[in-house]
């Protein structure tokens, strides 16, 4: 509880010339009196008004206290638990009942109403979020003062229930809370690349100034390394994290540069970056990648990182564990997990909305604004394999394999926790350019062989059936030139025509259909589209014989 000496001289002296006095049993006996003129004031009638006077003292006293505790000022989460309580303090004096006969004493539970108003009146609330429609749905946030963010836990939002009635039950915090809920206002997250939410500020790019935390900035995550803006870099007897960098990169100006993009990603955590990095070795192990991996961890702190492998994005009882975080990591993805579903994955890459359903909690949606990295030996295998998934990738590849040495170990056990080398990471980071990122080659061909293993049919449609100039073109000729285009590419296909067809119906482009058998091929055929397919079959491994141009055959056409 505050001490009353503690609190500052103006205060003091306010409470002074505000409040009124405790009064003494002995004056509060002789009210009870007038009160009652028609009561002898026998020994016995005297001691049970002494009673009433102490409960009537005790009351005053409570009063008198809360209204002490709720003039000390706000600046910290220590400094709200004492506001809340001297809150349920004064309630409960407020709403005390005396028997001035017996001297029976009646607290009062606080209702869930009033649980509510006192929180609201106390800590800000917002519900944030773009979609109206959705923000029905959503969970709200508060301010914590001393984080400097908005954040969202159902197990702090009951707790604070509670320190305002601490025998509310799991009924009444849940009626209190939906009261917050729907009264606190809608507001728009802040998104602005231009501020970075660091363990000691907001720093802001444009002025160059690392800024108080202010709760006018709807930030949901920060991470946990301070901005030390005369940082340098430090060596650690001859390893320096920027010559490391440059050796993961091969040599690679653009590589390097994604790889520093990556990391100001992580750190600028309330921007929406567009793009899931995937870093990926052939599983030889000692590679560098759990280091790299570990150091965006570090830069973040643990309580601002989740860690949710690809397959899981869709469990959306396991999406409640990575909201309100800067960095969500998937280690030791299992390179033989097919991803029949994505839709929760290209959700939150994005940043849309999502449906959450926390086991014993009531479903609600959410947005994450979180880095988003998944580690692999191999590369994924998407079920949709279209540029829906797979052009919101970033993939880096660690194809170095370093020794086993005390010297080595000593990079993952010591250099990437020390707080020099992070605030020096995070110095450089925030002045990197995160907008537009590098489209390394490396990345486009590992993209490209993730559409040839996930589909090969989509894979085949979008990079090789823009070669072909006719109209109308037979299924027959296309899986002719689709079983080409796989030996060609070392990647024979052993699917069936009727396979074939099938998938090809889910894979058209826009504008062409598909018709079993009452339709021709006539004048829309162009011969040239058979050059096309010996370019790829030049050994005639999978010759072509065209029907005649008014059989009726299975085909697709342009509409």
């Amino acid at each position: 509880m505050i001490d009353f000496m503690e609190l500052p001289p103006d205060i003091e002296q306010g409470v002074a010339t505000e409040l009124p006095p405790i009064d003494s049993v002995d004056n509060l006996v002789a009210k009870l009196q007038e009160q009652h003129p028609k009561t002898p004031p026998t020994p016995a009638n005297l001691a049970k008004w002494r009673t009433v006077a102490k409960a009537m003292q005790h009351q005053q006293a409570e009063l008198r206290k809360a209204e002490l505790q709720l003039r000390a000022p706000v600046r910290s989460k220590a400094d709200l638990i004492q506001r809340l309580t001297a809150e349920a303090r004064l309630y409960k004096a407020e709403h005390t009942k005396i028997n001035d006969t017996t001297g029976n004493v009646t607290t009062p539970r606080i209702p869930p109403r009033a649980v509510a108003d006192i929180l609201l009146n106390n800590i800000k609330f917002v519900i944030i979020g773009k979609d109206n429609k959705e923000n029905a749905y959503k969970a709200p946030y508060f301010y914590d003062i001393d984080q400097g963010i908005y954040v969202s836990l159902q197990r702090e939002l009951e707790r604070l229930c509670l320190l305002v009635e601490r025998e509310l039950n799991i009924k009444g915090r849940k009626e209190t809370i939906e009261y917050i809920r729907l009264e606190a206002p809608t507001v728009e997250p802040t998104e602005n690349p231009a501020l970075i939410v660091c363990n000691n500020g907001i720093y802001n790019k444009a002025t160059k100034q690392l800024e108080p935390f202010n709760d006018q900035y709807k930030f949901i995550s920060k991470i946990a390394t301070n901005l030390n803006l005369d940082a340098s870099e430090p060596d650690f007897n001859g390893w320096k994290l920027s010559e490391w960098i440059k050796e993961l990169s091969d040599g690679d100006k653009s590589k390097e540069k994604l790889i520093w993009q990556l990391i100001a990603s992580t750190v600028n955590a309330n921007y929406v970056q567009p793009y899931a990095f995937f870093l990926v070795d052939n599983g030889q192990g000692r590679t560098g990648k759990s280091t790299f991996e570990t150091l965006l961890k570090n830069l973040v702190g643990k309580a601002n990182y989740s860690s949710l492998m690809l397959v899981e994005f869709e469990h959306d009882f396991k999406l409640a564990t990575a909201m309100g975080r800067a960095l969500i990591i998937g280690d030791d993805n299992n390179p033989k997990d097919y991803n029949e579903n994505s839709a929760n994955f290209k959700s939150m890459v994005t940043g849309d909305v999502v449906l959450i359903n926390p086991k014993g909690l009531p479903p609600y949606t959410d947005q994450s604004t979180a880095t988003i990295v998944q580690s692999m030996n191999s590369l994924p295998k998407f079920k949709d394999a279209t540029g829906g998934t797979l052009r919101r990738l970033k993939i880096i590849r660690f194809n170095h394999q370093y020794p086993d040495t005390p010297a080595g170990r000593k990079i993952k056990d010591e250099y990437i926790k020390d707080t020099s080398l992070l605030e020096w990471v995070l110095k450089k980071a925030v002045t990197i350019d995160i907008e537009r990122l590098e489209d390394t080659e490396e990345s486009r061909g590992e993209v490209r062989e993730i559409k040839q293993q996930s589909d090969p049919i989509a894979y085949f449609m979008q990079e090789y059936f823009p070669e072909l100039t006719s109209a109308r073109i037979p299924t027959a000729f296309l899986f002719k030139y689709f079983l080409a285009v796989m030996a060609y590419e070392n990647n024979p296909s052993r699917i069936t025509q009727r396979g074939f067809t099938e998938r090809l119906k889910e894979n058209l482009p826009e504008g062409w259909k598909y018709e079993r058998n009452s339709k021709y091929v006539g004048d829309w055929w162009d011969d040239r589209d058979m050059d096309v397919l010996n370019l790829y079959d030049r050994k005639n491994v999978y010759p072509y014989e065209p029907k005649k141009r008014y059989a009726y055959q299975g085909l697709i056409y342009k509409c």
